[in-house]
Formats: C-alpha cells, structure tokens, sequence
C-alpha cells in the first residue's frame, strides 16, 4: 500500500486492490476488513460511529467493513475514508499504520496488506509558498536589483526632493493663515469707535448748551447795514448767483456712480465678503486624502519590513532538514546488500555432498530398494504398508532446503505461491521472503528454480535466486 502524507485535520481516501490467486480482482466482498494503529501510542482506532477515536482497550468496532468503489468500472477495489478531524488529540506528525485483512473469507490472496498515513502540518500551505519560493535567486547578490528598483518607484513618486513630511509642513503654514482670519479683514483702526461717538454727543450738547445762551452769539450790530441796505445786498447777490440745475446734479451723480450700484448695493457686497473673511474655512484646502507624517512613516516602517524579509531568503525555502540525502540512500541500500550473504551454489554442492557422503544417488538407493521391495512383496514375510508416507527424495529435500535456509537466516520467514503474494505451505513454495523482527519489513526474498532457471517449486528448486 506504501506511504503518504496528509494534512492534519483533512479526510484521507484509503484504497486497496485485492486479488485472488490467479492475480484477478475480487468484487463483491463485505469482508474486507481495515484497521488502524496510532505508532506513536500502539492505540487502535475505533470505528464505531459513537466513538471514532484511539483507544488501548474496549473498542466497539476494531475493525471496519471496506465498501466497493465500482464493481463494475473498478472491480476488486475497495475504500475507507478516513477522517482525522474527529480524533481528540492528534498532533503534527503522527504515524498511523494501516492494516487490510480478510475474515472471515480467504479466496483473497494479497492479504494481509500495511501502509502508512503520516499527518503533518498543512501541507498544501507549504507546497504553495514552495512554489512561490522555488524561482527565488539563489544568489544574494540580486538583492541590490530590488533595491535599485524599490528606489526608482520612490523617486518616481516623489518626483523632486519633496517629502510628504515638507508637505505638511507646507499644509501646516496654509492652516495657520486660514486659522486667522484677521488678517484679510481691512484695517478700521482709524474710524470712529463707541467711545468717540460718546465724546461727540458730549460735544453736540456742549453746543447745544451754547445754543441755549442767544446772547453770547448776539454781534454788535451797530456797525451793519440797516435792513433796507441788506435787502438791496442780498438781491444783488441771489441776482449774481448761479446754482446748479437738477440735470446738472443728476449728470454730477451719474458721473460718480459710473453705474447702477448705490451705497446699499456696495454695502450688500461687503457684507457678502465680510461673511466670507468671517468663514475661514472655506480657503483651506481638502487635505484629508493626504498622506501624514505618521503615514509616511509606516510607509517606510513597512518597507523596512519587507526588505528584512528579502535580506532573509532562507524563510522562504521549504524545510528539508528532515529528507534523505541521496548519497545517504544509497549508502543505506548498499550496506545492506553488504550485509546480506545468500547461500552459494559452491556452499550448497558442499552441502549436498556432505548430505550424501559417497558416489550413491537417490536413483542407486532407489535401486537398493527395489530389491528390499521384492523382499517385502514375498507374502510369507511381514511388511509394512508406506504408501501414505513421504518418499525419501521428497523428504530429503525439503529438510534439505529448510535446514539450509534456517542456517543463514534467524528471522521470521514467510513463503509465498507462484504470484509472490499468496502465502502458501513450505513445500509448495516458489519464494520464500525473510522479514526484520517486527514480521512486516520485508528484508530478503529468494525465487527458487530449477536448473532450467524456470520457476519451481522449493521441493523441486536447484537454484535460489535473489530478486
């Protein structure tokens, strides 16, 4: 089944294959069973629809029933969805260990099957900033590039040696001009005040109170002309003078308003102004758009940001400290081909000569006991009935082989029919595979054949063959 990784929290698909002993897909079968194994607590997980989580005992459903995926477009493959959001304590890196069984059936030939679930952090996440990261330079060096760029864009958008720090101060000047609005009012320091005015009704009743007093204005008159003389004056004067006509006025008026306006109208006006002088607001700018000093600032804080960020490309890159080397890797599979030491064919003659001790063969014993046969098929002597029992060459044979095979392997063996899958008895073996201690990592696996190199079973095999 091998090995895969999962995000934690996600839903993994479990899927396997099974097949009969003539490598064909099974379909139709409910008892195809799964179970799960936390590595890192030997727990096992339970199925049961109340429970769905590890547990060490008491389990409901240890085991759960496979479904089909198709019978009919995908027979023989069989599925479990299994969802790791539902268990209370999982942590980043868990191990989980499937194992695939059939009970209570035994037509499928490829079980017992083993995978591994690893779930880790999100691996998606990881694989997208992967991919982000993949075509950074490998160089620092191109570090200088960015920066030239990031310089360029500030020059562009600053386009002379102006801040937005001098724009404000700039913007501070305007406020304070408009914050004072006295300073486009006209200057009335010279027209009369409440006081003056008060002074002036004083100097109005002054005169009044001169007015009040006739005789202080009475001139002596004695000197003047007498009514009659003033009358002639007079009449002489007003005959003399020559005022100005209405059409004269009117002219001398249009000339000076040169229009229509009159004193009201410009008096309107000036309130209109006054009332604009009054609101200052009205002449400031809209700088609520603009960036402050404080923006700026961030601006440049956020810049800085980002430029540690690329003084570091080592966050960017995926973590592979924990990945086998290459070098490592084939380094591991080379000491264990050193270490493995097969029989070979020189120590297997040896062996058999040793068995043998002499020039005799199976056919010349085979001859020997023709001749006990005939002394056996003479009725008036008693024999034995052996035509259930194994004959020598077969049990020879096979002691043979397993004693051989014993010698130089001390862990679990299993041994396997024609379609390396199927396990089968001893006899009837056409490889045999040594596991590690655990009886599930596969260490060595031998073909026997004959002395064609054909296929053969291990009571007929000459040769041993690793594959």
């Amino acid at each position: 089944m091998g090995a895969v990784r999962m995000n934690l929290g996600d839903t993994e698909r479990i899927e396997v294959l099974i097949l009969d002993g003539t490598l064909t897909p099974i379909t139709g079968k409910s008892d195809i069973l799964l179970s799960i194994r936390r590595v890192r607590d030997d727990k096992w997980f339970d199925f049961d629809s109340g429970e769905l989580d590890f547990k060490d005992s008491g389990w409901v459903a240890r085991q759960v029933a496979m479904a089909e995926v198709d019978s009919t477009n995908d027979p023989g493959c069989y599925f479990y969805d299994f969802n790791t959001s539902v268990i209370s304590d999982s942590t980043s890196g868990d191990i989980f260990m499937v194992r695939v069984d059939q009970d209570p059936g035994t037509d499928a030939a490829n079980v017992p099957q083993t995978g591994e679930i690893r779930a880790d952090l999100q691996t998606d996440e990881i694989d997208a900033i992967k991919e982000r990261t993949d075509n950074l330079p490998d160089d620092p060096a191109d570090q200088s590039q960015v920066e030239a760029a990031i310089s360029t864009s500030e020059s562009n958008i600053r386009g002379g040696s102006d801040t937005l720090d001098s724009l404000s101060d700039q913007l501070d000047t305007v406020q304070a001009d408009l914050d004072d609005p006295d300073q486009y009012k006209a200057d009335v320091s010279g027209l009369a005040t409440g006081a003056d005015s008060t002074n002036i009704l004083d100097a109005i009743a002054d005169v009044q109170a001169d007015l009040d007093n006739p005789d202080q204005f009475k001139a002596d008159v004695s000197a003047l002309a007498i009514e009659a003389n003033v009358e002639g004056h007079v009449t002489n004067s007003l005959n003399t003078y020559d005022p100005p006509t209405k059409a004269e006025l009117d002219a001398a008026e249009a000339n000076i308003r040169g229009g229509s306006d009159t004193l009201d109208s410009l008096s309107g006006q000036l309130d209109v102004v006054q009332a604009d002088l009054d609101d200052p607001d009205q002449y400031k700018a809209d700088v609520s758009g603009l960036a402050t000093g404080s923006d700026s600032t961030n601006i440049l804080d956020a810049i800085a940001d980002v430029q540690a960020d690329l003084d570091n490309p080592d966050q960017f890159k995926a973590d592979v400290s924990a990945l086998a080397l290459e070098a490592n890797v084939e380094g591991h599979v080379t000491d264990a081909l050193n270490t493995y030491d097969p029989p070979t064919k020189a120590e297997i003659d040896t062996l058999e000569s040793n068995i043998r001790g002499g020039t005799d063969t199976l056919d010349s014993l085979s001859g020997q006991l023709d001749v006990v046969q005939a002394d056996l098929d003479d009725p008036d002597q008693f024999k034995a009935d052996v035509s259930a029992l194994a004959t020598a060459s077969d049990s020879t044979a096979i002691l043979d082989i397993l004693g051989l095979l014993k010698d130089y392997h001390d862990n679990t063996v299993k041994f396997f029919g024609s379609n390396g899958s199927t396990e089968v008895t001893q006899s009837n073996a056409y490889f045999m595979t040594v596991f590690a201690d655990d009886g599930v990592t596969p260490l060595k696996r031998i073909e026997f054949k004959d002395s064609g190199g054909n296929p053969a079973k291990l009571s007929e095999a000459t040769r041993y063959v690793k594959t």
